[in-house]
């Protein structure tokens, strides 16, 4: 019996050093190749400057850009040697009548860590603060706090754009809020909707 307990337990022993011997799948490289370079046509365009909002009543303001950085760092996953680098965009803008203040992220590293996202943080006159996660990869959003539809285009007085999110958070803290944003792919914000209902659209890009 003493025997038969031992060659049992060798079998366990076995088992358990195979299972801990096995390996992450490698990084399928081309295909996060593929996904960095689309998520970041998704960072706001800095060379764009302060930009021009109006509104239906011909009533205008800027968004100010406050703050910007970006890094890149090495970002260590399989067994197979491989590396990638997991990078970010941040950016803050700041509207000049509507005291919204927009914190941007757009960044990335594999598919099974980070993955490949869009997050929007909004205050309020310091109110309050919501703020939403996108996943360009399962084309879904993280959280619950906003509901997200892609639009293959969107027409607006300025011009036509492509490629563009519309953002329609579940929670606003006063009738000036933003209710829904939308972003361009390439620009960044172009439009939003306050609780009010009032609507302010990009005038000058």
């Amino acid at each position: 019996m003493t025997k038969s307990i031992s060659n049992h337990n060798k079998v366990v022993i076995l088992l358990l050093a195979c299972l801990s011997c096995s390996t992450e799948p490698c990084f399928d490289i081309p295909k996060i190749d593929r996904f960095t370079e689309y998520t970041k046509d998704w960072f706001v365009d800095e060379n764009i400057g302060n930009t021009t909002f109006i509104d239906s009543n011909g009533i205008s303001q800027t968004l100010i850009k406050q703050d910007s950085y970006y890094y890149s760092h090495s970002f260590i996953e399989d067994d197979c040697g491989k590396t990638y680098d997991h990078f970010n965009h941040s950016i803050q803008l700041i509207t000049s009548l509507s005291g919204l203040h927009f914190i941007i992220d757009v960044g990335g590293a594999t598919f099974d860590s980070t993955g490949f996202y869009l997050r929007l943080g909004i205050t309020n006159l310091d109110k309050g603060y919501k703020s939403m996660e996108y996943d360009f990869y399962t084309k879904k959003t993280r959280d619950s706090n906003a509901i997200v539809k892609f639009l293959p285009e969107l027409s607006m007085t300025s011009r036509e754009f492509e490629d563009v999110l519309e953002i329609d958070f579940k929670k606003t803290f006063s009738p000036t809020d933003a209710k829904v944003v939308y972003y361009a792919k390439g620009y960044g914000i172009i439009k939003f909707i306050q609780q009010n209902g009032n609507v302010y659209e990009v005038n000058s890009i």
